[in-house]
């Protein structure tokens, strides 16, 4: 204590001392990781966060780390972080107050139409198929199989029916998600036609030198396009026969003929 003149003069009054206590507490560092959805696609999901609350300009690293690419709805996952004190600020002195959100990918709920489409086909003895397409599949899934097996090679009454009875669908991940997957089935139908049949039937033939007695000749030769697939018979009652004694005289068969 100086005086007037400068002078110390504490030694000349009684002095008191009363003895208090300084405390520092932690300041508050809030950590915010938003909440975000999507449809899956294959990707992961990510969201940034922040940190906020570091005093004088101190400095800490942080950084969001939370992902989802998988279907986890409707729970979701909890959006999470990492703070890296190797800056100027200390762990010590804070204390974090979170606000964590989380991630949730959804499966996709669109339409996928798949349609398989079979036809119209003139008999030519061969199994005839169907074709199947798959329209409004997104990014992240692909088709593993699509088919029929619906297949028609005689003619029939009614129309052969023909849906995608093979059909299997991948995600990214290689999970068969097909059930969980809004598919819309659109069946097709397999019809075989008759088919014209020209059957081109050629008598038997013979040449002899001529001796006077009568020469005949029996049966014939077809021609057809559907050879070993079908029979060619004379109608009951019609022989295929000719016969001849002159020279020079010929004889042919003419009577209609029959398939079975």
């Amino acid at each position: 204590i100086l005086n007037g003149n400068g002078e110390d003069v504490a030694d000349q009054f009684f002095i008191a001392r009363d003895k208090n206590t300084l405390t520092v507490t932690q300041a508050p560092l809030t950590i915010t990781a938003p909440t975000k959805e999507k449809t899956y696609d294959g990707t992961p999901l990510t969201a940034a966060g922040e940190m906020t609350g570091l005093v004088n300009n101190e400095t800490a690293a942080f950084t969001t780390t939370g992902t989802a690419t998988e279907v986890n709805a409707p729970e979701g996952t909890p959006n999470t972080y990492t703070i890296d004190w190797n800056g100027s600020a200390k762990k010590s002195n804070y204390t974090v107050e979170e606000d964590l959100g989380t991630l949730t990918v959804s499966e996709y709920a669109e339409k996928i139409v798949v349609t398989t489409v079979g036809g119209e086909f003139l008999y030519n003895g061969e199994p005839h198929g169907a074709t199947v397409t798959v329209e409004g599949l997104p990014a992240g899934y692909w088709v593993e199989t699509a088919s029929s097996s619906a297949s028609a090679t005689d003619v029939t009454t009614d129309p052969v029916a023909a849906t995608a009875d093979k059909l299997v669908i991948r995600n990214a991940s290689g999970a068969d998600v097909t059930d969980k997957l809004n598919i819309e089935k659109v069946d097709g139908q397999i019809k075989v036609t008759p088919a014209p049949l020209t059957v081109r039937i050629v008598g038997n033939s013979a040449l002899e030198t001529y001796t006077g007695s009568v020469l005949a000749v029996d049966d014939f030769t077809t021609e057809t396009a559907f050879e070993g697939k079908a029979t060619i018979t004379l109608k009951n009652g019609v022989a295929a026969h000719a016969e001849g004694v002159d020279v020079g005289l010929t004889a042919s068969m003419s009577r209609p003929a029959t398939t079975r």
